[in-house]
Formats: structure tokens, sequence, C-alpha cells
């Protein structure tokens, strides 16, 4: 029995390309539980003005928590991908839509960075979610 040759690295990149519209796709339709499962088990969550959060599960609880506002009109654009042994680093833009309270919106766009991890052969998920850093001013 011969050996699959190892994904190339732009057999990789496709991948990843391909997770994170699977990624926009699921959370701008609210499928949650499906984001979910593009996380490892042991995944990290770094968001914006919070402590980290560690865990598949918690990183769910956190998500679907008060903290987190309603939305619909997320996208990331990835501009350049980094394989490196087993992981794979994702870099790129995000923009998101909040609903305000008074029924207005709130755009907010910036960089991200995603660290993707093998968990098996041509199986990559997300091992930290290095949120956000937005161009907005911060805000005292």
């Amino acid at each position: 029995m011969t050996e699959r040759p190892s994904p190339s690295e732009e057999d990789v990149e496709v991948l990843i390309y391909k997770r994170t519209e699977e990624w926009m796709r699921l959370w701008n339709a609210g499928q949650f539980d499906q984001v979910m499962e593009l996380y490892a088990p042991d995944a990290l969550y770094l968001p914006a003005r919070h402590h980290p959060i560690f865990g598949r599960g918690r990183i769910r609880e956190y998500l679907l928590g008060p903290a987190q506002p309603a939305t619909a009109d997320f996208a990331l654009d990835t501009q350049f991908i980094q394989l490196s042994g087993d992981l794979v680093y994702d870099v790129g833009r995000y923009s998101i839509v909040f609903p305000q309270a008074d029924g207005s919106k709130k755009q907010d766009r910036g960089r991200y960075l995603v660290i993707w991890t093998k968990v098996a052969a041509g199986d990559w998920r997300i091992l930290v979610y290095a949120a956000w850093s937005s161009d907005e001013p911060w805000q005292h």
C-alpha cells in the first residue's frame, strides 16, 4: 500500500479559504453550532476588551451570550495565509455591522488573525481566534 503524499502548501491554502468562507456563511445564517464545529476542542478565543476564553464550549457560551449582539453582516477578507508545520496563520481584514438599540446600524472594520491547527489529514480547525484589531479610534 502506498502512502498518500502530504497536501501541498497550495492545497492547504485553498482549504483554509474554503473554511473561512464556510465560517462566514454559517455565522451569517445564525448556525452557531455548526460554526463551533470549525473550532478545535482546545481552542482559544481572544475577543477585544475581554479576558481570553479557553475551550470550544466556553467560546460557544460567550458568542451566544448577552455580550454578543445579533449580526448577519460579517465579512472576512483573507489577505495572506502562511503554513508552518501543523499550523496555518490566516491574516486579513474584517467588516461587521452591529444593530444599535435605536434601530440604526454601526459598522466596524479592522484586522484579524486566525491560527488553524491540523487535527487529522486534511482536517484543519481554528486553534486561536485572535479577534479584532479595529480601525476605529479607541473610545475612552
